[in-house]
């Protein structure tokens, strides 16, 4: 099941038609990472500290959905 998003957040992406790559900066379980690649965004990228939270996204969205997670701290991430 895939959280609805905050009003601003789909306000946001409903006056913008533009897709593109997307970054979901402290992603936790990717409930919103999951919402931006349903709306089309290819690649998703999303980024959150916690392991445990990066595991149980990766187990819930599995592979080739066009998201990408990484467990680390965003202001140490290179460019990848």
């Amino acid at each position: 099941e895939i959280a609805s998003p905050p009003e601003d957040l789909e306000a946001y992406l409903g006056q913008h038609n533009n897709r593109g790559s997307a970054l979901d900066i402290g992603c936790g379980t990717g409930n919103y990472t999951l919402y931006l690649a349903t709306k089309g965004f290819r690649p998703v990228v999303g980024v959150d500290f916690s392991e445990k939270a990066i595991g149980l996204a990766k187990q819930r969205v599995g592979d080739g959905a066009g998201i990408i997670f990484i467990q680390g701290d965003v202001l140490e991430l290179e460019n990848r």
